[in-house]
């Protein structure tokens, strides 16, 4: 029988897919943490807590720029200044990132199918790839940048959660809401530098 288009770059190995990796022992001390958030595990560690943002500051309430949450256009537009300025740190990291608590089960095919449709079309064949060749683990490796790009866009549209730790750089990024991405610094040189650096993507780094 014919495979489809999908099936047929799955089957050759085309699709970027998941890394399980053994250990890592600052991810392991997450892991072993018995605290509610990434926060609350990383404190006394050294590490200081930021924001990837849109906005320099925190909005209020009355705050007309909050319309823009709701407006589908432009969030979409600027998923590429995140999507940017993110890939900027995964390729200083060495094109390579570390993904944990991962808060979803690849091989669900329903779960799997919901996130289709929140996300774009090439998502859809990373997903069904996923879907496919998923193997249960509490750290995976990544070092493909459309795999990388794909969790960053899951994570933007609150479709994905889960953790990304930049090993080379002991930064921490996780999933977050209304398009707010916490991040974790350890290097307190490394914030101003990536303050600026994001600065040219139109990003912020607010605390």
């Amino acid at each position: 029988m014919m495979k489809t288009g999908i099936e047929s770059q799955i089957s050759e190995n085309t699709i970027p897919s998941l890394t399980p990796m053994d250990s890592c022992a600052m991810i392991d001390n997450v892991l072993s943490c018995n605290r509610d958030s990434l926060e609350e595990c990383l404190a006394g560690t050294g590490y200081v807590e930021y924001f990837v943002d849109q906005f320099k500051d925190v909005l209020s309430e009355n705050s007309p720029e909050l319309e823009l949450l709701n407006d589908g256009y432009y969030k979409l537009k600027k998923e590429v200044d995140y999507i940017n300025f993110l890939h900027m740190i995964f390729k200083e990291n060495g094109s390579s990132v570390l993904l944990f608590n991962l808060g979803i089960d690849f091989s669900d095919i329903g779960i799997c199918i919901d996130k289709i449709e929140r996300l774009d079309k090439i998502d859809q064949y990373i997903i069904l790839n996923l879907h496919k060749t998923y193997t249960e683990s509490e750290i995976y490796a990544i070092t493909d940048k459309t795999l990388f790009e794909f969790f960053i866009r899951g994570f933007l549209r609150e479709a994905i959660s889960g953790t990304l730790f930049f090993e080379k750089l002991e930064i921490f990024l996780s999933y977050g809401y209304d398009m707010s991405l916490p991040i974790f610094f350890k290097d307190s040189n490394q914030i101003d530098k990536f303050k600026n650096k994001a600065k040219k993507f139109n990003i912020y780094l607010r605390n």
